[in-house]
């Protein structure tokens, strides 16, 4: 589509178009979408590394430099210094779309609203704190019926996408044999994550499912800025040799379509819901994939798993259980038919997330508050 009169949409988030960023899939995707339809679009974000900030016709600016282990307040006000200053005297957009998982980035974003004439959207991927302070943003994006429950009313409802093409069409990895069953996880090894419960489920899966191979794709570019990440990585590593796991392959970073297409169980053990988004990207690209999704029941997770039918969920208060961990894993390994009805109905499931139809209420949006 070619717009007669294309809109500017500016994102402006603090990670957008860095590795540090979670929000990257989503706003590339957006962003490549908008191009093609005929929209201006600017990305204003902390850093612009070049192997991410890199989709053509997209402009880029940088508010600021990552490289740096201090995360003192001083930092964060430089970065809101120069954010303000930017938006004040760069005033050709229609449309400024925040995406952060942190408050204080919402309340940044009203700030603008006042010294720039453009439209304010907001995605919010957490739960919601002040209701009315959200009613100052022309819009707020939702990402779970949960948070939009308790929203303000110029709030929608927009969960986050999944590509469903690119991983229907991804070529898999072998990590082993045909025979063996993957189970896997994926990830920075941060502790909201839970992956030290994964190994520690490791040994018990092995003695009841000896074929289990596992894998742990580990994004470890943030490590060098989060002191937790180090630690909880240093504890998996110390557990691993404590172990003596054989069975476990541990890899960088990889093509996360091809990865979804290539195991038999991810497992998501969240611990927390503190800067999680609500209904997280991986839990949806694992549902498109070739496995079943074992998760913990926090946030919105169980607005798309529904236990048994799609997925499987551990209870909130067994999410430092391994042994109940390995247990789910277990069961899914050992019944075929139950996998296939699951990974059917996920499939089903996650139609509704496809990009194609959520790029379409978030163009409306736009649309809207632009005009």
């Amino acid at each position: 589509m070619s717009l007669a009169m294309p809109l500017h949409i500016c994102f402006f988030g603090y990670t957008l178009a860095s590795s540090c960023g979670g929000d990257v899939t989503y706003v590339s995707g957006l962003a490549q979408k908008l191009v093609k339809s005929g929209y201006r679009v600017s990305i204003a974000t902390k850093e612009c590394a070049p192997a991410y900030a890199k989709i053509s016709g997209v402009k880029y600016i940088a508010l600021g430099r990552y490289a740096s282990k201090n995360k003192s307040i001083s930092v964060q006000f430089k970065f809101a210094y120069n954010a303000l200053k930017f938006f004040a005297t760069h005033k050709r957009f229609d449309c400024i779309h925040s995406i952060s998982s942190s408050y204080l980035f919402a309340v940044l974003t009203i700030l603008i609203r006042f010294i720039n004439p453009a439209a304010a959207v907001h995605t919010l991927s957490h739960n919601i704190k002040v209701k009315s302070f959200y009613r100052l943003l022309d819009k707020l994006i939702c990402s779970s019926r949960r948070i939009y429950a308790r929203s303000p009313g110029n709030a929608v409802y927009i969960p986050y996408f999944v590509d469903l093409n690119k991983i229907k069409n991804a070529i898999p990895f072998r990590f082993r044999n045909k025979s063996s069953r993957i189970v896997a996880v994926i990830g920075p090894p941060n502790k909201r994550r839970g992956f030290i419960y994964f190994v520690r489920a490791i040994p018990l899966v092995q003695r009841r499912f000896p074929d289990a191979y596992f894998v742990m794709a580990l994004d470890l570019n943030d490590i060098e800025f989060d002191s937790d990440t180090r630690m909880q990585l240093r504890k998996i590593n110390n557990t691993i040799a404590s172990y003596g796991l054989t069975n476990l392959k541990v890899i960088g970073q990889v093509d996360v379509a091809r990865f979804m297409n290539s195991i038999d169980v991810l497992v998501y053990p969240v611990q927390t819901v503190r800067r999680l988004v609500d209904i997280p990207p991986t839990i949806l690209e694992g549902m498109a994939g070739s496995g079943i999704v074992i998760s913990t029941a926090k946030g919105a997770i169980s607005e798309v798993i529904e236990n048994q039918r799609n997925g499987l969920l551990i209870n909130e208060s067994d999410c430092q259980n391994h042994n109940i961990l390995a247990g789910k894993i277990t069961q899914v390994l050992f019944d075929k038919s139950l996998r296939t009805r699951m990974n059917r109905n996920a499939h089903q499931t996650v139609t509704s997330f496809n990009i194609e139809s959520i790029y379409n209420e978030i163009e409306k949006v736009y649309r809207t508050v632009s005009v």
